[in-house]
């Protein structure tokens, strides 16, 4: 009996080997790299992308740190009841999280990411004028 499995194999093999052969006479077409400028992009459109690319990569971080500290928060405040230990706690079910608690951690690590923004704009504001003087 024919199996499914070895005609997926199959059609997967075959897309894969035409795939490649796609991709080798498309390489001879592509224009030869070319570095950016430093006048190619104004100074704020740097900056803009600075800030969201720190902003977008602190996130995770932040969200973490903000779940962990509710956590921690509920923890301590229901009298270290072993109902509500933080999830990171061995043998840990967690306490219920309702909708308004989790805007409140999202916008708390929103917060955070943008605070990290503003920091590192002010520390770079700061390296700026002292490499002016």
């Amino acid at each position: 009996m024919f199996s499914y499995r070895l005609l997926l194999l199959i059609v997967l093999t075959g897309c894969f080997a035409f795939s490649l052969g796609a991709q080798e006479s498309t390489q001879e077409s592509v224009p030869e790299y070319e570095p950016y400028r430093d006048s190619e992009f104004p100074g704020w459109a740097l900056e803009l992308r600075r800030a969201e690319v720190l902003f977008f990569g602190s996130l995770p971080f932040t969200l973490f740190m903000s779940n962990v500290g509710f956590d921690l928060f509920t923890y301590v405040d229901n009298d270290f009841n072993a109902e509500y230990l933080p999830l990171f706690s061995p043998g840990s079910g967690g306490a219920p999280i309702d909708s308004e608690e989790r805007v409140y951690r999202i916008a708390a690590a929103l917060t955070g990411s943008l605070l990290i923004v503003l920091i590192d704009k002010i520390i770079g504001d700061i390296q700026d004028d002292r490499r002016n003087r």
